[in-house]
């Protein structure tokens, strides 16, 4: 289970940092994309182990990547904010929207939480759905709000 976990934590910052990154054209290697993305997902799953609350997970998550894109990537403060905070608004709004639908079926939070079994992995995937659509957009129809590559 703790495999599946770190698994699932890993899509899910790959997918954030993509967006992050591709809304606003901002290039990197393979092999930065990699490391960062082992960084933060290292870090989420030793917070999720520790047991600490969720807006801790957040906090770091967005405090390594804004670090990661300002010192690692060399970009401004500006642009670093910037992408990370508009890929955090979209994962805030997918999130909601699978909130919204697990209420109207009535399942119990406390249920999905406590079991981490399937149910609790599905719902869980299917909250970025809305987010691997956006990467399949910037991927495929080269999507993006700003190009801040240069900054």
């Amino acid at each position: 289970m703790i495999l599946l976990d770190l698994i699932a934590v890993m899509i899910a910052t790959s997918l954030l940092l993509y967006i992050g990154l591709g809304l606003y054209r901002i290039s990197c290697t393979n092999k930065q994309f990699v490391l960062i993305a082992l960084v933060h997902a290292s870090a989420i799953w030793a917070i999720r182990l520790s047991s600490l609350a969720i807006i801790w997970q957040t906090i770091f998550g967005i405090a390594i990547f804004i670090l990661a894109t300002k010192y690692y990537l060399k970009k401004s403060w500006f642009v670093s904010l910037v992408a990370i905070f508009t890929t955090y608004l979209i994962s805030l709004i997918s999130d909601s929207l699978v909130v919204i639908i697990i209420r109207y079926l009535g399942i119990s939070f406390s249920d999905i939480n406590s079991t981490r079994g399937f149910l609790f992995y599905l719902i869980g995937f299917s909250a970025k759905i809305p987010q691997a659509i956006i990467a399949f957009l910037i991927y495929y129809k080269e999507l993006y709000l700003a190009d801040l590559n240069k900054n």
